[in-house]
């Protein structure tokens, strides 16, 4: 089915081909978040800090890591697996799963394996966990998982869906897919391998038929985004369209009704926002404009930072519960190439005889430029601690209590 296609270049193109893999690395879960490390061990993380009852520091050769609600499961590159509960009396599936396993998909309550020959395996640790039934597929060449539902892509193109039954009645007539992607148990969206985009719904109607050249999908319950390699992101959900892109995701809300968008720009801009309010820039904060990817929320924000360091923060002190050490991959990614910074010539003003005027005011002049960054920050802040309170609450107290800092500080200059 693959063939050579032209929209599979750019920048968004090449970071997909060079740090695609981390998304099967960095797992994002309800109670903890799990990552490979660049020597393959693993490292566990919750509100607490690192969790004693998800060890996983013994563990060694990780390809990938993916979590559940109560576990977690590692997969080394011999096809083997770790997996490790919260609870001591449940079965683990190191002890009857296949040891031929190529890949891992997970939601928050199940996780599925997908062997070297193209079946599938199914766990969850409770029977609510996981409502879908893989044992009779074959020929899967690629998996996914969301809450209640399991999808995966045949080699021939097509699409089998279990857990929702009127999701796989409208997948059975999809023809040339390449990727698949779950929203939420009601929707999955496929990827055709020439960059058209088809979607299967049942609770929100997307129009993604004058998509083309897509390269990555990211979608939620009612958000769904695609990038084209050259950096182009299309929305369906909220009807905005952003250039320059390398990155996208869609973070699934679960106690909200709106998934959010975040994306990322050559320029080291972050653009934010839902279906409600639409999509706006967020940044110029340092505290995120290094991060080169954004994983998701669960308590807080899971970041990735160029020179392949996590920052994990699950509160609202800014506290960072990966350790210093914790890196993901050793070279970092250059955006320079894509984006280079023009440096203007410095304007010299002069008097009326020609002669330099003093540079005596560049430090009031610095000053000025500071505080009026910190003034667009403050009302950035106010906006998005109000967007919060129609979001999920954590988010707004992270903000305001953002704003609260950067009001001291603009205090302190007066």
């Amino acid at each position: 089915m693959e063939g050579i296609y032209n929209h599979k270049q750019g920048i968004a193109w090449d970071y997909l081909q060079k740090y695609g893999y981390l998304k099967k690395r960095i797992s994002v879960g309800m109670m903890h978040t799990a990552i490979v490390l660049h020597d393959n061990t693993a490292r566990a993380c919750s509100s607490g800090g690192e969790m004693q009852n998800y060890d996983v520091q013994s563990w060694r050769d990780l390809k990938e890591i993916a979590t559940c609600s109560i576990g977690t499961m590692g997969l080394r590159y011999d096809g083997q697996i770790y997996y490790v509960s919260r609870f001591n009396d449940v079965e683990s599936p190191v002890s009857y799963w296949p040891n031929n396993i190529k890949t891992l998909a997970n939601s928050a309550g199940h996780i599925l394996g997908l062997t070297e020959d193209g079946k599938v395996v199914s766990f969850a640790e409770t029977v609510s966990g996981c409502e879908s039934d893989v044992g009779d597929w074959s020929d899967i060449v690629e998996i996914k998982a969301t809450q209640g539902l399991s999808a995966g892509v045949r080699k021939d193109g097509t699409v089998v869906v279990s857990g929702n039954d009127a999701i796989a009645r409208q997948v059975v007539l999809w023809k040339n897919i390449e990727h698949v992607y779950c929203g939420d148990k009601n929707l999955v969206v496929g990827l055709q391998f020439d960059g058209r985009v088809v979607v299967a719904s049942t609770n929100y109607e997307f129009n993604t038929s004058h998509w083309k050249d897509i390269i990555d999908i990211s979608c939620g319950k009612n958000i769904i985004a695609g990038i084209q390699g050259n950096g182009k992101v299309f929305v369906s959900g909220c009807e905005d369209c952003l250039d320059n892109i390398y990155t996208i995701n869609v973070n699934n809300r679960r106690f909200s009704q709106n998934d959010v968008l975040t994306a990322f720009a050559t320029d080291h801009t972050v653009w934010m926002g839902d279906a409600e309010m639409g999509i706006s820039p967020y940044n110029n904060d340092v505290d995120f404009d290094m991060m080169d990817a954004w994983y998701g929320f669960v308590q807080g924000f899971v970041g990735l930072k160029a020179d392949g360091h996590i920052e994990i923060n699950y509160d609202e002190d800014d506290k960072n519960c990966a350790s210093s050490d914790w890196k993901v991959f050793t070279e970092s990614f250059d955006l320079s190439a894509y984006a280079p910074v023009s440096v203007p010539e410095p304007q010299i003003e002069t008097t009326s005889t020609g002669a330099e005027i003093s540079t005596g005011a560049e430090n009031l002049n610095d000053n000025q430029t500071h505080r009026t960054e910190l003034e667009k920050r403050q009302k950035r802040y106010m906006i998005f601690g109000i967007i919060g309170l129609f979001l999920w609450w954590p988010i707004s107290i992270y903000f305001v209590y953002k704003y609260i800092r950067v009001s001291k500080e603009l205090n302190s200059m007066k």
